[in-house]
């Protein structure tokens, strides 16, 4: 009689359970692809807001920094020192030169017309318009510029102007012609920067600075040229308003603390710093000091302008 085969039931019931067992691996396996996918997906989707996030920040940090910077056209400071040219010979030039040069100085604040914005050089606009007087005893400005470069000094110059003050339109456009020639002269001879300076300034002269800015531009396009305002004039909105139309006129402004008088102008000129710190760093304004032959009362003045963080200034007579 044959034995009945037992091992059937068991070979089918293993093999059942292997494929028990195929199915959950293959479901598990199925399940960790979708959770990775799921988690790439997500990742890539929280990176992405993250990185726009940060680039909206960095974007708008960015855009913040450059319009501070934007305000600031020359971004070069000076500290010069005051030479006044009127009468000088070449003798008496090359001895304040030397003075200054021996007390470490490397910049000179050069004076170079008179309260009337004539020439104290011998001027070619001079000799072939009148333009002002003319002297066999003044200095070419070739000759003042080479005793500059070879004391290894740079010279940041000052001009006066009066053609802003004009009330007769033919008058006022001759004078800004003449102005505008001079100062062109005084660059191409060297001068790292030219500051003007005007006799009188009022907030209606706001369109006869532009155009002379414009007319020195089109002489010479790389003339530095600054105007000085005094400070008085940013003390109200109006005036807030017509400095910032000349900021964007010329290449830098300076903030001029020369009109302040009388026995206590040290404690004044503080003040009136303290007042115009805003517009002095925002715009690296330079600071117009009046130029006094006591050193203490230099030393008084720079000390102002160190404890306020001021770096860029010059001496002017």
């Amino acid at each position: 009689m044959a034995r009945k085969n037992n091992f059937s039931g068991y070979y089918r019931r293993g093999g059942y359970k292997k494929r028990k067992w195929r199915i959950i691996i293959a479901v598990v396996l199925v399940s960790l692809v979708v959770l990775t996918s799921l988690f790439l997906i997500i990742g890539n989707i929280l990176n992405q807001k993250t990185n726009e996030s940060d680039g909206t920040s960095k974007s708008s940090t960015q855009n913040t920094l450059n319009n501070t910077e934007s305000d600031i056209k020359i971004k070069y400071t000076v500290k010069a020192y005051n030479i006044d040219l009127t009468g000088l010979s070449l003798g008496q030039f090359s001895e304040k030169l030397s003075a200054l040069s021996e007390n470490g100085v490397n910049v000179i604040s050069l004076k170079l017309t008179d309260d009337n914005g004539y020439p104290l050089y011998s001027s070619d606009i001079v000799k072939n318009f009148g333009y002002g007087s003319y002297s066999e005893s003044m200095l070419s400005l070739s000759t003042v510029f080479s005793k500059i470069d070879a004391y290894g000094m740079i010279a940041t110059c000052y001009v006066n102007i009066t053609s802003n003050m004009q009330e007769n339109a033919k008058t006022r456009t001759i004078l800004a012609a003449y102005e505008a020639a001079i100062i062109s002269e005084i660059s191409e001879a060297g001068s790292k920067d030219i500051i003007l300076c005007p006799s009188a300034l009022s907030t209606d002269d706001s369109a006869e600075l532009t155009d002379l800015s414009k007319s020195i531009k089109n002489i010479n396009s790389n003339t530095i040229i600054g105007i000085a305002i005094p400070s008085e004039m940013l003390k109200s909105q109006q005036n807030e308003l017509f400095a910032n139309d000349l900021t964007k006129a010329f290449d830098f402004i300076a903030i001029d603390l020369t009109k302040i008088n009388g026995e206590d102008f040290i404690e004044r000129t503080d003040g009136e710093i303290s007042e115009n710190l805003y517009y002095i760093l925002r715009y690296n304004a330079r600071v117009l000091l009046p130029y006094n032959d006591d050193i203490s009362v230099q030393d008084e003045l720079l000390k102002i302008l160190e404890q306020n963080g001021i770096n860029n200034w010059q001496f002017i007579s």
